[in-house]
């Protein structure tokens, strides 16, 4: 039976060999230390694209409500009431405007209220003179004992008004909600931001109605004060 005896000196040896091996090197060593850049990982990813279509679902029911409010204000004073018989529809205005004094300046405050709403939703200034214009006959025929309240009955300047702002943002009548309106599918109809002409031109045509509102109140005035 023999032996083999193996030198210690070689097993060393392997050792610091195998040592030498596992450890790793410098550069390897640095590179291991470096943070990882979250830069390097995105960059292969595609950038998700945000669409903004909520938004403006969001705005085009906002726009269908308030013109669904303007077109129940305007078939309240215009075409609330069908007449027995005939089947002709009236409104609060003709029998608000047979009140003495004030029933003709309420009805007027209504038809202002739609001409600022209207300029509220961005309505171009031409459309906000037609609507004041529509008022301003009404406002002016009214005054004309008998045959204003005759007119109060036919023209319904209110629904006339409605029906300006509506053509505008090419909306139409909702049959599945009472005096409800639908835009269209595409975003053009969204209502724009209120301009400071806008404003401007709603505000002053506002003040000139007022004024031919005032004018027959501001004459007798003076007809009683003048000696």
């Amino acid at each position: 039976m023999t032996c083999d005896v193996v030198d210690d000196a070689d097993i060393s040896a392997d050792e610091e060999e195998l040592d030498e091996l596992s450890e790793p090197s410098a550069d390897e060593a640095e590179e291991l230390d470096e943070p990882s850049d979250p830069g390097d990982e995105e960059a292969g990813e595609e950038p998700v694209e945000e669409t903004s279509l909520p938004a403006v679902v969001d705005e085009r029911g906002e726009l269908e409500r308030r013109l669904t409010r303007l077109r129940r204000v305007a078939t309240l004073m215009d075409d609330q009431f069908e007449l027995p018989l005939v089947g002709y529809r009236v409104g609060l205005d003709p029998l608000i405007g047979l009140i003495p004094g004030g029933g003709d300046w309420a009805s007027y405050l209504v038809s202002v209220y739609i001409l600022l709403q209207a300029a509220r939703l961005g309505v171009p200034p031409r459309v906000l003179v037609r609507i004041a214009t529509a008022i301003g006959i009404d406002l002016v025929v009214g005054y004309v004992p008998v045959a204003g309240d005759v007119a109060d009955f036919v023209y319904k300047a209110n629904r006339r008004s409605v029906a300006m702002i509506l053509d505008h943002f090419g909306a139409v009548a909702d049959v599945r909600r009472p005096d409800g309106v639908s835009l269209p599918d595409d975003a053009s109809s969204i209502a724009r931001k209120s301009t400071v002409v806008t404003w401007l031109t709603g505000l002053g045509l506002a003040l000139i109605l007022l004024a031919l509102a005032a004018a027959p109140f501001v004459m007798l005035w003076y007809w009683l004060r003048s000696p």
